[in-house]
């Protein structure tokens, strides 16, 4: 899977938008722009983030916002962005496959799962920010985990 270091700002338009959408929204920031869309509203929440946990304000979301992000909304407290999760082998037997559908992001399969976004990334051995894609294959939790 094609994966990269994501630095987003106001006028971006792709799936980590998304993602980081949701995850000011589960903080209870209001966000108006459509999915995917790095609008003003998505502007304002990432500046208001920014102030409250004490990062530069600068509306720009990169290394540090996205490690505060996941912090203030239950990902690793030790995400490390340019490498991958290694995958442990642990907790692969109770998996099934899930084909991404169009608008999935790791957080809404997760939930979908009952499982957190970082669990679906060490199963699959992801960075907790990739991207996926309609398509791809993902493994994910069958049962009790």
């Amino acid at each position: 899977m094609w994966m990269r270091r994501v630095v987003l700002r106001q006028g971006d338009r792709n799936p980590a938008v998304a993602v980081l959408q949701e995850r000011l929204e589960l903080l209870g920031y209001e966000i108006s722009d459509p999915p995917q869309i790095f609008g003003p509203s998505t502007r304002t929440a990432v500046i208001a983030f920014q102030q409250r946990k004490g990062l530069c304000a600068d509306g720009i979301v990169g290394e540090g916002t996205w490690r505060a992000l996941y912090e203030a909304t239950g990902g690793s407290a030790s995400l490390d962005l340019l490498q991958k999760t290694p995958l442990s082998g642990q907790g692969r037997k109770n998996c099934a496959k899930y084909v991404v559908q169009p608008g999935d992001t790791l957080l809404k399969v997760a939930r979908k799962f009952n499982t957190t976004p970082a669990r679906l990334a060490a199963l699959n051995n992801l960075l907790e920010l990739s991207l996926i894609f309609p398509g791809d294959v993902l493994l994910v939790p069958e049962g009790p985990e």
